[in-house]
């Protein structure tokens, strides 16, 4: 029944080609027709289904069955990683990069395959870095760019994400008054944000909180060198 019934009629009746032609023949416009529809990835996955059926069914008709089934075991695996090769690049152009992992996964060995994979590996760590930054978790960003190696601006994504970390821990240090902490902390963010005028502040706190020591203990020399 369906396209390979209708395949077998033609045959018959024109005494031209085999099924298998007249299936493709007839699937040909009915896939062009409907891949708006059915979007890329399942398009081109039913499209090697239907070819490699059609070609089976001429394979069959060629050579003994016993062959055939050989053929089948041996050329299923690399279909299939071709198809997940396929599929993988389909959804690493639309910036699918999980489930393009996942495909070049499947598609083991085939053509690079295991290189594609740790690059969408690399990319999938640099994204989630940029969203764990994006969402003040600078650590765990930190870590994420470290594992996207090379990849892009991940190094240097990964040194903001140290400064910022310090940055935090001397704007902390500076709210409850310990200026040397600070000092140190803003020192180590370097040019992050307005790491530079923090730093400042933390260092006129230590002179003040040093003045008022002295002041209290009766150097008053050194209290006046501090509050200056």
């Amino acid at each position: 029944g369906g396209v390979s019934g209708i395949g077998q009629l033609l045959a018959h009746i024109t005494g031209f080609g085999s099924v298998a032609f007249w299936s493709v023949l007839i699937n040909v416009p009915l896939f062009l027709i409907s891949i708006r529809g059915v979007g890329k990835n399942f398009f081109f996955g039913s499209l090697v289904g239907m070819l490699l059926m059609n070609l089976f069914i001429e394979l069959f008709l060629l050579i003994p069955a016993a062959a055939v089934v050989l053929a089948l075991v041996l050329l299923t695996p690399l279909f299939l990683r071709m198809a997940a090769y396929s599929n993988a690049e389909t959804l690493e152009a639309e910036g699918q990069y999980a489930s393009a992992l996942e495909n070049y996964i499947k598609a083991k060995n085939y053509k690079d395959a295991p290189e594609k994979a740790e690059e969408m590996e690399r990319i999938i760590s640099y994204e989630t870095g940029k969203q764990l930054f994006d969402a003040g978790s600078f650590a765990e960003a930190e870590q994420s760019f470290l594992d996207a190696g090379d990849y892009s601006d991940a190094a240097q994504w990964a040194e903001t994400s140290r400064k910022a970390q310090h940055y935090e821990a001397g704007a902390k240090a500076l709210q409850e008054e310990n200026f040397l902490l600070a000092i140190e902390e803003f020192t180590a963010a370097g040019d992050y944000s307005d790491a530079p005028a923090q730093l400042v502040q933390a260092e006129r706190g230590e002179h003040y909180r040093l003045g008022c020591e002295a002041y209290e203990s009766g150097e008053y020399g050194v209290a006046a060198e501090e509050f200056d």
